[in-house]
């Protein structure tokens, strides 16, 4: 994956991963001076604890701590949210048009069984255009996929972006309100250069939203 050029999922990627652990870490450190100031917060710790013990109920091996007594732990684990639910999940959503717009390329179901046991005449060369024909969903399934997977892909007029995103909705602290200008710096400069490329902008942080959104 190193050597392969031009994969923008990886190149965009980790210069938004590492934009975004930054962010959580400068953040997190106007309000945690040390570590141990992490086991003095006690809606840390319920919170923490919460998602433990939900995690552990379901018998889930998450790693996720019953509580935090690192910084570092604590600005892995929120940096690893805050992209999923904004860089991660926008990637995924708003690409969808691309990878299933063209049914006969990525039907949602076959609505035949393909010839053969278990596919093995598929291997041998025996599949025929009339096979396929047959076993592609209807015009009106077609339809509700594109159009379910067109809805899927654009974007909402009520979105909130990472590049347009306003601190000042949560936090007031003058600490706090400079690491936000700081990440927008930054993220300003990533959406410059993936905008010059134009090519593959799902990265680009003018379109990546600040949480998930359907």
């Amino acid at each position: 994956m190193k050597d392969l050029p031009q994969y923008f999922y990886r190149d965009d990627g980790l210069e938004l991963w590492d934009a975004i652990k930054s962010f959580v870490r400068d953040l997190l450190s106007v309000y945690y001076k040390q570590d141990p100031d992490l086991a003095a917060d006690t809606e840390l710790k319920a919170w923490s604890g919460e998602i433990s013990d939900v995690l552990r109920a379901k018998k889930e091996p998450s790693g996720f701590p019953a509580s935090f007594e690192k910084l570092d732990d604590l600005v892995q684990a929120v940096a690893t949210i805050v992209w999923i639910v904004s860089a991660q999940h926008a990637v995924v959503t708003f690409t969808q048009y691309g990878s299933f717009g063209f049914v006969p390329a990525a039907p949602a179901a076959l609505y035949a069984p393909l010839p053969g046991d278990k596919g093995r005449e598929v291997l041998k060369g025996r599949l025929t255009n009339e096979d396929i024909l047959a076993a592609l969903p209807p015009k009106e399934q077609a339809l509700q996929q594109l159009a379910g997977v067109w809805l899927l892909s654009n974007y909402s007029e009520h979105d909130d972006y990472l590049s347009t995103y306003q601190p000042e909705q949560l936090f007031s602290d003058p600490e706090a309100v400079e690491v936000f200008a700081q990440f927008h710096s930054r993220l300003k400069g990533l959406a410059n250069t993936i905008n010059v490329r134009k090519t593959w902008p799902y990265f680009s942080p003018s379109n990546v939203t600040t949480s998930i959104t359907m």
